[in-house]
């Protein structure tokens, strides 16, 4: 579980400490998003990710090669060599080379991130020079191919975004249809069913709800903010969380006033449950084969 820092901790030492865990600009985003804020709002993020590799995006590809020993090549085009690495020696045509020809090749990026149609434009380029260099290309699929690029138009990005409730989900949860929706101005449209943040805390009842996955008012206010804060600017804070543990209660319920309050009550069950955390205290120091004795 991530722990909370300190106001001022994010200084841009501290900023750059974070990145370094990180690959690319992507990942930290995905990682670490209140540091990728912070680096954005304070201009910091060029000169802090400086070590990172660049990638693509569902518009810039790069070309690449696969080159191995035995004059054989493989020529693809990917929005990030790494995970596209990852990919090809688990399936395909370059994972089936290297089991039966028994040798690695060496990988070789072609072109920088560029426009996905120049792109394909430069794969087929090195595709027909490979052959005319008298190289065996591995290649089964026409060049040109880049995947999800075509597959999120408007029809579908809307019928994937309905599987969320908020455009936060949407994002991480599909962030090829949002990207799309985003760069297509789509986003705002397709997404007028979700729940907008301001209105999201309205309602005591779903401040209420969210409040009982939390044992503290503390753990409550860190792990959803929005709904503690609706709830204290409209005073259902302290009735909301009153199943929650706190200094008081724990100081409360000594041994005179768990006994007081058992005596309300004609068996452990019916304490339970009108009266938990007495009960749990009770319990939890051996009181309660005293306040409700066994047969």
């Amino acid at each position: 579980m991530k722990t909370r820092k300190k106001n001022g901790f994010w200084t841009k030492e501290n900023c750059k400490i974070e990145a370094l865990k990180y690959k690319t600009r992507r990942d930290l985003r995905f990682g670490n998003r209140g540091v990728y804020n912070k680096l954005i709002n304070n201009k910091w993020l060029n000169e802090v990710c400086e070590h990172m590799g660049p990638v693509g995006d569902l518009y810039k590809r790069c070309v690449y090669v696969y080159k191995f020993s035995d004059n054989s090549v493989y020529v693809g085009l990917t929005y990030d060599i790494n995970i596209r690495h990852n990919e090809h020696i688990k399936r395909g045509p370059i994972y089936e080379h290297i089991n039966k020809m028994k040798i690695q090749p060496k990988l070789i990026q072609l072109t920088d991130y560029i426009d996905v149609n120049d792109a394909k434009i430069k794969e087929e380029e090195y595709v027909n020079e490979y052959k005319k260099s008298g190289w065996n290309v591995l290649n089964k699929v026409k060049t040109g191919s880049v995947g999800s690029v075509l597959i999120w138009v408007k029809e579908k990005c809307q019928k994937e975004s309905l599987k969320y409730n908020t455009k936060f989900e949407f994002q991480m949860g599909s962030s090829g249809a949002y990207n799309s929706s985003l760069k297509n101005k789509w986003l705002d449209d397709i997404c007028d069913h979700m729940i907008k943040k301001k209105e999201m805390w309205i309602s005591k009842k779903k401040c209420q709800k969210e409040s009982l996955k939390y044992k503290t008012k503390i753990d409550f206010r860190k792990k959803s903010s929005g709904a503690y804060s609706s709830s204290l600017k409209n005073k259902w804070l302290n009735d909301i969380c009153d199943h929650m543990e706190s200094n008081w209660k724990r100081n409360f319920w000594n041994y005179n006033e768990c006994k007081k309050e058992s005596l309300k009550y004609s068996s452990r069950n019916e304490f339970s449950k009108k009266s938990t955390y007495a009960c749990n205290t009770s319990r939890k120091n051996g009181w309660l084969n005293e306040f409700f004795p066994k047969n």
